[in-house]
């Protein structure tokens, strides 16, 4: 990595993230998936479940309740379409939004 890279704390964490595949989709399937292992304590499993959303939500650049309602509403829209639709709008997420997901009501607008 180039120096101005390293020397930058986010630019770092941003590329190590990157290289390790960890996308805001990683850590959303995370979340949904993790179950509570018979030696974790409750406080353990709460708190790796904070963990995995905090994460997704930061990469989500979700900072407050409206945008979270609207990435949960997004999230919902998307897991109801199809392969080839769910696969167009992941498309123009990456090119049309700066936070890398749709608002709803753009979402709507599309379809």
């Amino acid at each position: 990595m180039s120096s101005d890279i390293c020397d930058d704390y986010d630019k770092m964490k941003e590329a190590i993230l990157r290289d390790l595949s960890l996308s805001a989709k990683t850590f959303l399937k995370r979340f949904n998936r993790v179950k509570k292992r018979p030696s974790d304590t409750f406080t353990l499993y709460e708190s790796r479940l904070a963990a995995l959303l905090k994460q997704y939500l930061s990469s989500r650049k979700v900072e407050t309740f409206d945008s979270l309602v609207n990435l949960l509403v997004s999230d919902c829209m998307k897991s109801n379409l199809n392969e080839a639709c769910l696969r167009h709008i992941v498309c123009l997420e990456s090119v049309i939004s700066d936070d890398n997901w749709i608002e709803p009501k753009r979402f709507a607008g599309i379809y």
